[in-house]
């Protein structure tokens, strides 16, 4: 491909809104997975690149939430094109299987908060917030 792009510059052809989150099919996501130039790419939205330790950690979940869906998504095609992808099979269960993902990653990072309480606080707030949307919407048992 000529140019090849980066991961990033793939990720950047996703609209954001004003918040940096992906606007995809009408809703906001806060990472997502592409085909880039025949490979497979996590992309995570503006939001989490700042300086804020419980924002780096909360994205890099996110990035392993995305991750996962690798196992949900057919190959790419090994040409110069760049798309979303969508799941094959049970949307719901392989939603649940990334949450359960997402989760066990901020338990786990949650300790790289050291003695940050606000940090502690936000993470927190965020794994009951992340079982809540994945029980709320798909059914998740977490």
């Amino acid at each position: 491909c000529d140019p090849k792009l980066s991961d990033a510059q793939c990720c950047n052809q996703i609209p954001t809104n004003y918040q940096g989150l992906f606007i995809i099919g009408g809703a906001t996501a806060g990472g997502t997975v592409m085909c880039c130039q025949g490979r497979k790419i996590t992309c995570i939205a503006n939001k989490y690149t700042s300086g804020d330790p419980s924002i780096a950690i909360i994205g890099k979940c996110i990035e392993e939430h995305e991750r996962k869906h690798f196992d949900h998504v057919g190959e790419c095609p090994s040409n110069c094109s760049a798309f979303l992808m969508t799941h094959q099979g049970d949307a719901d269960h392989n939603e649940c299987e990334a949450y359960a993902v997402e989760i066990n990653c901020l338990r786990r990072r949650i300790q790289e908060c050291g003695s940050n309480t606000l940090c502690r606080v936000r993470i927190n707030a965020e794994i009951s917030a992340t079982r809540q949307t994945g029980k709320n919407q798909y059914g998740c048992s977490l």
